[in-house]
């Protein structure tokens, strides 16, 4: 508990920027969104 909060303490936004977008791009792997990629086929 101690060791997870202190790490909370210390990180940076960069960091948690990163933490951030490491978990949407896991979430993108589990999930893939079919609807932003027929977005994107729409733009192009």
């Amino acid at each position: 508990m101690e060791r997870s909060s202190l790490f909370l303490s210390k990180q940076s936004p960069d960091q948690f920027r990163a933490t951030i977008a490491t978990l949407y791009l896991l979430s993108f792997l589990v999930k893939p969104p079919s609807k932003l990629i027929f977005t994107f086929d729409h733009f192009y």
